[in-house]
């Protein structure tokens, strides 16, 4: 399980329609997101805090989030400063780049995202 917390900087409309782009960055700064959401179902908007929770078991408690997706990791590319991993949900991407390294992370691993 890999839990972030942070704040959707910006908000932009994505080259697909009817889909937002949220840019999320962490606490820290070490980690920033960026997630493609239809509108109809994007909960946040800009200077919204925001915590994400990346897991691979079960929702235990699936009444307490703002939106939850199925994901499937697809690529994982390491490099000197920046680590980069992609994820697709329904087609529509969450791009994650970061310094750190996430062992739970594999390609081709189902995942579920949790936004509270």
């Amino acid at each position: 399980m890999l839990e972030l917390s942070g704040t959707i900087e910006k908000i932009e409309k994505s080259n697909i329609s009817n889909v937002d782009a949220l840019f999320f960055k962490t606490e820290d700064g070490k980690t920033k997101i960026r997630i493609e959401l239809p509108k109809t179902i994007n909960p946040f908007k800009e200077a919204d805090p925001a915590k994400l929770i990346f897991d691979t078991k079960p929702i235990e408690n699936p009444d307490t989030q703002k939106l939850i997706l199925n994901a499937y990791i697809y690529s994982i590319k390491s490099g000197p400063e920046i680590n980069t991993v992609l994820i697709t949900a329904g087609g529509l991407q969450l791009k994650i780049e970061t310094a750190n390294v996430y062992d739970d992370f594999k390609t081709k691993k189902d995942l579920n995202i949790q936004f509270f």
